[in-house]
């Protein structure tokens, strides 16, 4: 019936874990919770005790293989047709989690987004950067999901089925954060495997601080050009690639890029602050992926 996934890293998975595994047991479907630690360089003993736990079973990985290797490693070795992803700092809103995506096997359906949404409570100076983009950017109705389908797709809590990956798997040359959830669902795009919205979400509760996220940010705009150039991606796919590469075809890439250098300093001050604003956020984000172009990494 059901395999949870769920990848970890330097993060404590024994309150989602738990949290399912009462609801799970209380349906008396068969499942298991696989728990796969990515060589977390931070232990948590919590973890370790996982494995105590009737079916479930925590595998601490010698080396770090990345958020789409380890995804990849876990759904071939789950041994049901339903695969559920969520990420070791999410918990589940409703009571019902588990009993809201089963009824949705049910139906003809292969990709099943719950959505994500975010307690206010959790916000603090340090982590305003990633509550604000979290609040004004990922938290959004299944009927706002449902408009544009491809591009709310997200591992942090999506119900699979397992016959997805006979065609469509994670990006494994992607080592580093980010980008992988947006490649994963160009290639559902190519196979027609529309997925499916529903109001389902889980509470991110496990926010970096400001510094963290920001070199996070980094990595993903990286990521993002590396794709471009590996004509993964295209302009339809990411409205950041495709505003960059309207600076380059108008000639404004240099003046642009002279420009953002100019407050790229005071840009960062505001992003790190206790009241950080998107649109410098997205500003930023336009200013490093414009950066990389210029230099031509990757060319």
């Amino acid at each position: 019936m059901l395999s949870v996934l769920i990848p970890v890293y330097n993060y404590n998975a024994q309150p989602l874990v738990l949290n399912l595994m009462q609801e799970l047991e209380f349906l008396q479907i068969p499942f298991e919770i696989l728990c796969f630690d990515d060589a977390s360089t931070i232990t948590f003993q919590e973890n370790k005790k996982l494995n105590k736990l009737a079916k479930v079973h925590y595998h601490f990985l010698d080396e770090n293989i990345g958020r789409s290797r380890i995804r990849n490693k876990m759904a071939a070795i789950a041994k049901y047709d339903w695969l559920l992803f969520l990420d070791a700092d999410v918990l589940p809103v409703n009571r019902e989690f588990i009993s809201l995506y089963l009824n949705f096997i049910k139906g003809n359906h292969s990709v099943i987004c719950g959505g994500i949404d975010y307690r206010k409570s959790d916000r603090n100076k340090s982590n305003s950067l990633r509550y604000l983009y979290g609040t004004k950017v990922e938290a959004k109705s299944a009927a706002t999901r449902a408009m544009k389908p491809y591009k709310w797709f997200s591992t942090a809590n999506v119900l699979l089925a397992k016959s997805v990956f006979s065609s469509v798997q994670f990006y494994e040359e992607l080592q580093t954060y980010g980008m992988e959830d947006t490649l994963f669902s160009v290639e559902l795009r190519k196979n027609k495997l529309e997925p499916v919205h529903i109001n389902n979400p889980v509470w991110h509760l496990g926010l970096e601080d400001n510094t963290v996220y920001l070199n996070k940010t980094k990595e993903a705009i990286a990521n993002l050009y590396f794709l471009y150039k590996k004509s993964l991606i295209s302009p339809t796919d990411s409205r950041l690639l495709k505003t960059a590469l309207l600076l380059k075809k108008r000639k404004l890439a240099k003046t642009f890029d002279r420009l953002f250098n100019a407050r790229k300093e005071a840009i960062e001050k505001n992003l790190l602050s206790e009241k950080p604003k998107l649109y410098l956020f997205n500003y930023y984000r336009l200013g490093l992926l414009n950066s990389l172009f210029l230099c031509g990494y990757y060319e």
